[in-house]
Protein backbone atom coordinates (compact mmCIF):
# COMPACT_ATOMS: atom_id res chain seq x y z
CA UNK A 1 0.00 0.00 0.00
CA UNK A 2 1.35 3.44 -0.91
CA UNK A 3 1.87 6.04 1.81
CA UNK A 4 -0.79 8.38 0.44
CA UNK A 5 -3.29 5.50 0.20
CA UNK A 6 -2.60 4.56 3.83
CA UNK A 7 -3.16 8.18 4.81
CA UNK A 8 -6.57 8.42 3.18
CA UNK A 9 -9.27 10.38 4.97
CA UNK A 10 -10.87 7.10 6.02
CA UNK A 11 -7.69 5.68 7.55
CA UNK A 12 -6.87 8.95 9.32
CA UNK A 13 -10.40 8.92 10.78
CA UNK A 14 -9.89 5.33 12.01
CA UNK A 15 -6.56 6.20 13.67
CA UNK A 16 -8.12 9.28 15.24
CA UNK A 17 -11.03 7.23 16.63
CA UNK A 18 -8.61 4.67 18.11
CA UNK A 19 -6.56 7.42 19.76
CA UNK A 20 -9.58 9.31 21.11
CA UNK A 21 -10.84 6.08 22.68
CA UNK A 22 -7.38 5.41 24.14
CA UNK A 23 -7.25 8.89 25.72
CA UNK A 24 -10.75 8.61 27.13
CA UNK A 25 -10.19 5.17 28.64
CA UNK A 26 -6.69 5.78 30.00
CA UNK A 27 -6.44 9.39 31.14
CA UNK A 28 -9.72 10.12 32.87
CA UNK A 29 -10.00 13.28 30.74
CA UNK A 30 -12.42 14.28 27.99
CA UNK A 31 -12.26 16.79 25.15
CA UNK A 32 -13.32 20.31 26.14
CA UNK A 33 -13.31 23.76 24.62
CA UNK A 34 -12.57 25.93 27.64
CA UNK A 35 -10.82 29.26 27.09
CA UNK A 36 -10.71 30.59 30.66
CA UNK A 37 -7.70 32.45 32.07
CA UNK A 38 -6.28 29.29 33.68
CA UNK A 39 -6.46 27.45 30.34
CA UNK A 40 -4.82 30.43 28.63
CA UNK A 41 -2.03 30.23 31.22
CA UNK A 42 -1.28 26.71 30.01
CA UNK A 43 -0.45 28.23 26.59
CA UNK A 44 1.66 30.92 28.24
CA UNK A 45 3.79 28.24 29.97
CA UNK A 46 4.39 25.82 27.09
CA UNK A 47 3.04 24.39 23.85
CA UNK A 48 0.52 21.58 24.13
CA UNK A 49 1.53 18.25 22.66
CA UNK A 50 -0.06 17.02 19.49
CA UNK A 51 -0.40 13.51 18.14
CA UNK A 52 1.18 12.77 14.76
CA UNK A 53 -2.24 13.31 13.16
CA UNK A 54 -2.55 16.72 14.86
CA UNK A 55 0.86 17.72 13.54
CA UNK A 56 0.09 16.41 10.05
CA UNK A 57 -3.05 18.58 10.00
CA UNK A 58 -0.93 21.60 10.98
CA UNK A 59 1.49 20.81 8.14
CA UNK A 60 -1.36 20.45 5.65
CA UNK A 61 -2.79 23.79 6.82
CA UNK A 62 0.53 25.52 6.06
CA UNK A 63 2.06 25.70 9.54
CA UNK A 64 5.13 23.45 9.00
CA UNK A 65 7.40 26.46 9.45
CA UNK A 66 6.10 26.90 13.02
CA UNK A 67 6.95 23.36 14.13
CA UNK A 68 10.19 21.96 15.56
CA UNK A 69 11.69 18.53 16.16
CA UNK A 70 11.97 17.78 19.84
CA UNK A 71 12.61 14.97 22.28
CA UNK A 72 9.89 14.45 24.86
CA UNK A 73 11.71 13.67 28.09
CA UNK A 74 9.06 14.19 30.76
CA UNK A 75 8.09 10.51 31.06
CA UNK A 76 11.74 9.55 31.07
CA UNK A 77 12.41 12.02 33.87
CA UNK A 78 9.39 10.74 35.85
CA UNK A 79 10.59 7.19 35.55
CA UNK A 80 7.33 6.36 33.78
CA UNK A 81 6.69 2.70 33.01
CA UNK A 82 4.20 1.47 30.41
CA UNK A 83 3.50 -2.24 29.97
CA UNK A 84 6.42 -3.02 32.27
CA UNK A 85 8.97 -1.06 30.21
CA UNK A 86 10.46 2.33 31.08
CA UNK A 87 9.49 5.19 28.78
CA UNK A 88 12.59 6.63 27.16
CA UNK A 89 12.98 9.89 25.26
CA UNK A 90 10.41 10.14 22.45
CA UNK A 91 11.22 11.94 19.19
CA UNK A 92 8.38 14.08 17.89
CA UNK A 93 7.50 17.24 15.99
CA UNK A 94 5.65 19.90 17.98
CA UNK A 95 4.78 23.60 18.00
CA UNK A 96 7.87 25.76 18.39
CA UNK A 97 8.24 27.36 21.81
CA UNK A 98 9.12 31.05 22.12
CA UNK A 99 12.08 32.20 24.24
CA UNK A 100 9.65 33.11 27.06
CA UNK A 101 8.37 29.49 27.10
CA UNK A 102 5.00 30.23 25.50
CA UNK A 103 3.62 28.45 22.48
CA UNK A 104 4.18 30.29 19.20
CA UNK A 105 0.50 29.81 18.36
CA UNK A 106 -0.57 31.69 21.51
CA UNK A 107 -1.77 35.19 20.63
CA UNK A 108 -0.79 37.30 23.62
CA UNK A 109 -3.08 40.15 22.54
CA UNK A 110 -6.27 38.06 22.54
CA UNK A 111 -5.16 35.46 25.09
CA UNK A 112 -6.23 32.72 22.72
CA UNK A 113 -4.59 29.99 20.68
CA UNK A 114 -4.57 30.89 16.97
CA UNK A 115 -5.57 27.30 16.27
CA UNK A 116 -8.50 27.26 18.73
CA UNK A 117 -11.24 28.32 16.30
CA UNK A 118 -9.69 26.54 13.30
CA UNK A 119 -10.16 23.08 14.80
CA UNK A 120 -6.39 22.55 14.68
CA UNK A 121 -5.56 22.78 18.37
CA UNK A 122 -3.29 19.86 19.37
CA UNK A 123 -4.82 17.04 21.41
CA UNK A 124 -3.23 17.94 24.75
CA UNK A 125 -4.73 21.44 24.48
CA UNK A 126 -8.15 20.06 23.53
CA UNK A 127 -8.19 17.47 26.32
CA UNK A 128 -6.45 19.40 29.13
CA UNK A 129 -8.78 20.98 31.60
CA UNK A 130 -8.64 23.63 34.27
CA UNK A 131 -11.36 21.70 36.09
CA UNK A 132 -9.87 19.54 38.82
CA UNK A 133 -12.78 17.11 38.99
CA UNK A 134 -13.04 16.06 35.32
CA UNK A 135 -12.67 12.52 34.10
CA UNK A 136 -13.59 9.24 35.65
CA UNK A 137 -11.27 9.75 38.61
CA UNK A 138 -9.23 6.65 37.76
CA UNK A 139 -6.72 7.66 35.10
CA UNK A 140 -3.90 5.24 34.49
CA UNK A 141 -1.82 7.60 32.34
CA UNK A 142 -1.16 11.33 32.55
CA UNK A 143 -2.58 12.99 29.41
CA UNK A 144 0.83 14.29 28.30
CA UNK A 145 2.27 10.75 28.43
CA UNK A 146 -0.71 9.32 26.53
CA UNK A 147 -0.21 11.90 23.74
CA UNK A 148 3.55 11.31 23.67
CA UNK A 149 3.05 7.55 23.31
CA UNK A 150 1.12 8.06 20.07
CA UNK A 151 4.46 8.99 18.50
CA UNK A 152 5.70 5.45 19.20
CA UNK A 153 2.61 3.70 17.87
CA UNK A 154 3.19 1.63 14.73
CA UNK A 155 -0.02 2.88 13.11
CA UNK A 156 1.46 6.40 13.16
CA UNK A 157 4.70 5.54 11.36
CA UNK A 158 3.26 6.49 7.93
CA UNK A 159 1.90 9.71 9.45
CA UNK A 160 5.39 10.57 10.71
CA UNK A 161 6.84 9.89 7.26
CA UNK A 162 4.38 12.31 5.68
CA UNK A 163 5.21 14.95 8.32
CA UNK A 164 8.87 14.51 7.38
CA UNK A 165 7.96 15.26 3.75
CA UNK A 166 6.40 18.55 4.80
CA UNK A 167 9.18 19.61 7.12
CA UNK A 168 11.92 18.50 4.73
CA UNK A 169 10.38 20.52 1.90
CA UNK A 170 10.11 23.49 4.27
CA UNK A 171 13.81 23.17 5.19
CA UNK A 172 14.74 23.46 1.51
CA UNK A 173 12.95 26.80 1.02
Amino acid sequence: MKLDDYLSIENIAKINTIEQSFFSQNTGESANNCNCNECQNMCRRCACLGTPIDILKLCEAGYADRLSMTKWMVGYNWGAVVNGAPVGPIDMMQATIRPDGSCNFFDKATGKCELHDLGLKPTEGVWSSCKKDVGNGKPTLPLTLAVALTWQSSHNLPVGLKIMRYTKSYDKK
